[in-house]
């Protein structure tokens, strides 16, 4: 940036007499120099060959490093799609971007935005497009370096950047009672939990009516609703409600199109297939996210489900990075008894069971520490090694689903069976599955289904851009 002196005079003149008078004059100088510590700009976001791949972003987030897949045929390509975000508040940011060497024999290499200019408290997206021209007949390895350069421009109103928002208050602002008629809610006792969600029995965002004077009520998406989506981590979630902490919870959605967009069903929706716990099925002890080795130990929770190691070792290696944005909130393998139902040993029916098959009444308290998995035990087990689990029966019922009740139009159908973390009945063991069709029903728990982590986002956590469309997700961080 230019330095510029701006020489200022002030006169005071300041009059007593006719015939006298005294003239103040002050000479003073002003430095104006570039705020060099408001401009930051970085990679945000990785994706190669439509994998997100955050690992490739270097720890000070100024370079990505990668390697393409095997070129073999002529034609074939290999696509980085990356995120750059212009932190500062202060200034635009003015990219140039070039590749040495920008064709070689074999290669073509294109690295391509849509903007030359990205505004202050913004991200835009590239495309860095690696084209192979010819067959080779032998292995070929070719290194190249993509510069984009950012130079500060000078906004016209300093400090004027566009505001985050508090996500948490932006999605309260249009929720109704659940318990009362609304909009898209014909009966004047309010949703209807013994039937799916339906243009007349709940599409929008509701308040769980026995939390309204709680400090933070409970709001939760419920129905065919499209404005729950974000991107956050380089993945896409859905929004699935808030907790009594000021947290807002969402379940994995698979990751972003080139175009940023999040559309995910079936196998794209979830990060892998998994039994819930395959060889121990037979016993009571299947149901449990954790448990003990024995009839008299089940809930002792020393033992990992073969779900949680799937959880765990791909949080490691995705959201690590993104911990201090998550909650210690509780994720509940309701292992209370139905009931009549035996004595946690033999023939068994769980709590949810009993409140999804019987009661139609879904509920989000955890009635048993030992079944309330957390980080610290502040407010659970603290058996938790990162802050991720998975979506309950009951919040599938809030959302729209029930048992044997199929439903293809709520946010939560995905056309693929996969695993909640809600106990059904044993034995053998079952645990809630949403089913291919969209319904709520109890599997053997050595079935390999879909695996969709979820998470809480912080309360304070600040929005940075987006609608919470398809097309364009609400964006954290």
């Amino acid at each position: 940036m230019k330095r510029r002196g701006i020489f200022i005079a002030i006169s005071l003149l300041a009059v007593g007499f006719a015939a006298v008078s005294t003239t103040l004059i002050i000479n003073g100088g002003a430095r104006i120099i570039a705020d060099q510590d408001n401009f930051d700009i970085y990679f945000s976001e990785a994706v190669l060959d439509n994998v997100s791949s955050p690992q490739l972003i270097s720890e000070d987030k100024k370079t990505i490093t990668y390697t393409t897949k095997d070129l073999k045929v002529a034609g074939e390509t290999s696509v980085l799609d990356y995120v750059v975000t212009n932190n500062s508040t202060q200034y635009d940011a003015e990219v140039e971007i070039s590749c040495t060497p920008s064709s070689t024999e074999y290669l073509t290499i294109t690295n391509e935005m849509d903007v030359d200019i990205i505004k202050a408290s913004t991200s835009e997206a590239g495309t860095l497009t690696v084209r192979l021209n010819k067959n080779s007949t032998e292995e070929i390895e070719t290194e190249f370096t993509c510069t984009i350069v950012a130079n500060a421009v000078e906004r016209d109103t300093v400090g004027e950047a566009e505001e985050e928002e508090d996500f948490y208050a932006l999605l309260t602002q249009n929720a109704v009672l659940d318990n009362i008629a609304s909009e898209y809610v014909t009966s004047s006792r309010g949703i209807d939990f013994s039937l799916s969600s339906s243009d007349t029995n709940g599409k929008g965002l509701y308040i769980i009516a026995d939390t309204v004077s709680d400090p933070y009520p409970i709001y939760y998406y419920r129905g065919d609703v499209s404005n729950n989506n974000v991107i956050f981590g380089n993945f896409c979630w859905k929004i699935i409600r808030t907790t009594d902490t000021g947290g807002i919870k969402m379940i994995y959605n698979g990751t972003p199109s080139s175009d940023g967009a999040c559309y995910n069903t079936g196998d794209a929706s979830e990060i892998q297939k998994s039994a819930f716990n395959e060889d121990n099925y037979n016993s009571a002890s299947a149901v449990g996210y954790m448990y003990g080795t024995d009839s008299n130990s089940y809930y002792n929770n020393d033992v990992e489900s073969d779900i949680k190691i799937v959880i765990d070792d791909w949080f490691s290696k995705n959201l690590n990075n993104y911990v201090s944005y998550l909650e210690n909130t509780v994720y509940c393998n309701d292992r209370t008894l139905e009931p009549g139902y035996g004595d946690g040993v033999w023939f068994i029916g769980y709590g949810p069971k009993y409140r999804l098959s019987t009661n139609k009444t879904p509920s989000l308290a955890c009635e048993n520490p030992t079944d309330s998995f957390t980080i610290d035990s502040s407010n659970g087990n603290g058996k938790l090694e990162y802050p991720v689990g998975l979506i309950t029966a009951d919040e599938v019922a809030y959302a729209g689903g029930g048992e044997w009740m199929g439903n293809s139009t709520y946010y939560l159908y995905s056309d693929s069976y996969y695993w909640t973390l809600s106990p059904y009945n044993g034995l053998p063991s079952t645990v809630f599955a949403v089913a291919q069709t969209g319904d709520l029903t109890g599997h053997w728990t050595n079935n390999a289904y879909g695996v969709r982590p979820v998470i809480s986002l912080k309360k304070g956590v600040q929005l940075t851009s987006g609608d919470g469309s398809y097309t364009t997700p609400y964006r954290i961080g």
